[in-house]
């Protein structure tokens, strides 16, 4: 049975772990499929499933980085402007 301590540290993890990939265009998708996975109205039952999901995701996100961190990576123009241009 998953708590919705779980659920939320899960959340928050997710979060960190994909605001801290290098390239916009992957972190930026992370944190927005984040946040609408875990926006949708889910049941009890429900819950394992996000929950298992949302583990997997994370260990992709994880990899991810990984894999970012073994290359050189040169910033974009969008990572330089102010965030709040975009929004």
């Amino acid at each position: 049975m998953t708590s919705s301590k779980d659920l939320l540290r899960l959340y928050r993890g997710l979060l960190k772990e994909g605001s801290q990939l290098a390239d916009y265009n992957f972190r930026e998708y992370a944190v927005r499929r984040t946040k609408s996975d875990f926006r949708k109205k889910v049941s009890e039952a429900e819950k394992e499933a996000l929950y298992a999901q949302g583990l997997k995701d994370l260990q992709v996100v994880q990899r991810q980085k990984v894999v970012q961190s073994m290359f050189l990576y040169q910033q974009s123009l969008l990572d330089k402007l102010p965030r709040s241009r975009f929004i």
